[in-house]
């Protein structure tokens, strides 16, 4: 039995899966489900709705149009709800953001029920997160015509290039998201260095290389970026490296090679580490990330090698994630044990867990949104039994 297709890369646009991505799936596994179409327009129409508006914080905050925002933001509690509670069929990567999305949404709508109406603003951007971890994954088209017309709204017009690429992705805008990427990395008010601390290098690549499958955009656009005069020598080593990559990659891997070919990209960094200052190898770790992630749209339930494409998933979010939200690794290794727990890489993934587990954050730390946590005990038994 084949997986579907995850109704996530659906997020707030009905059908916007490429024609070459539904070529390889099989006619069951496509999104044709009317219920499913349904959940992913209330979704959307609930965030347009709203959204545009929490930019406004006289609008928002108005006890006069407390009624109207209170009703989209219940219709999108509720539809996230019904996106978690009935993803059937779903890949189990794309849990945990299926998961937090629905908690995400709640959490909105809980905050502005009590009146903490900046509160609920903030929240209302990191439901972009959520959407944008998962627009990123998979090959996809652009949204329909709706979804432009959302971005055309003048409050939205309004944003610096960094908070509007997020609703861009959102919005599954992706040639819009490209521009706006490019835009930032040219723009002289955001010093070269500080580029990597907001993900641009990774969202840019992640479009041009997972959803686009481009690299002749890339490399132009870093080709330029080393010429800027503020780009210090160790980004600029990083860079040629990237570009050097780019040129390299092949992007024709037919469908049942994904595995191997993300194992080739991978090579000898398939262990666990916190993301290091040297990005040298990051175009081929999103290159892998995109790949493992189409492998597991198409893997059988019962195919052992998903416990090694989970791990090495969970390996390739440790480099390619920017993210201080959301946090999928503990996830993705989970997974890795439950798909295949007599396998070694589902080994592997326990001894991480427990690593991991040992490096915990102290309680009261900032964590953003992390999975729930993990029994490990309970994991081990799965290995050892």
């Amino acid at each position: 039995m084949k997986r579907a297709v995850s109704v996530l890369g659906l997020l707030m646009v009905v059908g916007g899966l490429s024609a070459n991505t539904r070529a390889v799936l099989s006619p069951e596994a496509r999104p044709e489900s009317q219920a499913t179409r349904a959940t992913m327009r209330g979704i959307f129409t609930a965030f347009t709705s709203v959204y545009s508006r929490s930019l406004d914080m006289d609008y928002f905050s108005d006890p006069r149009n407390r009624d109207a925002v209170a009703a989209s933001l219940e219709a999108f509690a509720a539809n996230a709800k019904a996106l978690d509670d009935h993803g059937g069929g779903l890949d189990p990567s794309f849990g945990f953001l299926r998961q937090s999305l629905a908690a995400d949404a709640d959490e909105v709508l809980k905050r502005y029920r009590e009146g903490q109406y900046l509160g609920s603003q903030f929240m209302l951007n990191k439901l972009m997160e959520d959407c944008a971890a998962c627009h990123l994954r998979l090959p996809a088209d652009e949204a329909v015509d709706f979804s432009a017309d959302f971005l055309k709204q003048a409050e939205i017009g309004k944003l610096s290039p960094v908070d509007r690429v997020s609703v861009e992705i959102a919005s599954r805008q992706f040639g819009r998201a490209l521009a706006t990427y490019e835009e930032i990395l040219a723009s002289p008010s955001i010093p070269a260095e500080g580029l990597a601390m907001i993900g641009a290098f990774e969202g840019y690549l992640k479009i041009c290389i997972g959803v686009r499958n481009q690299v002749e955009r890339p490399i132009r656009t870093f080709e330029t970026f080393v010429t800027r005069d503020d780009i210090p020598p160790d980004l600029i080593q990083q860079v040629s490296a990237w570009i050097k990559d780019l040129k390299a990659l092949d992007r024709s891997a037919s469908p049942g090679k994904e595995l191997a070919t993300a194992r080739a990209l991978i090579g000898d960094a398939s262990v666990l580490r916190q993301p290091s200052s040297n990005r040298s190898g990051l175009v081929r770790m999103v290159a892998a990330n995109a790949s493992l992630h189409r492998y597991l749209q198409s893997a059988s339930s019962y195919d052992t090698n998903a416990s090694e494409a989970y791990y090495l998933l969970a390996v390739t979010e440790s480099y390619v994630s920017r993210s201080t939200w959301i946090n999928e690794i503990d996830h993705l290794l989970e997974q890795a044990v439950r798909s295949a727990p007599k396998t070694d890489y589902a080994g592997k993934a326990l001894g991480a867990l427990e690593e991991r587990s040992k490096n915990a954050p102290p309680a009261g730390a900032y964590q953003g949104r992390r999975a729930p946590a993990v029994n490990i005990e309970e994991l081990r038994k799965l290995v050892e039994g």
